[in-house]
């Protein structure tokens, strides 16, 4: 598989990240909200979902990510559009 989206909320993102791990997923970008900014049981189910990726080898960006922008790679997770231009390779 590469990209699955969809949008989990707290503790479901725990299984999503075993789920990951145990599958050999390399990396996963949550589009979430709600852990260590929003009160104290947010930021041990933040650091139970660190300690599950550390274990796993498997890198995460998130949570509370908008996605990532790599144009040599033209890869645009949040958008086709960037700045109101295609999100290709060589726009400044």
């Amino acid at each position: 598989m590469t990209w699955r989206y969809r949008w989990y909320r707290g503790p479901e993102v725990l299984k999503v990240t075993q789920d990951c791990a145990d599958n050999g997923a390399k990396g996963l970008l949550l589009f979430t909200s709600g852990f260590k900014e929003k009160d104290e049981e947010g930021r041990k189910i933040e650091l139970e979902m660190a300690q599950i990726a550390h274990r796993g080898g498997l890198r995460i960006i998130g949570p509370n990510a908008n996605g990532f922008y790599c144009p040599a790679s033209r890869i645009c997770t949040f958008s086709r559009r960037f700045n109101g231009r295609r999100a290709t390779s060589g726009n400044r």
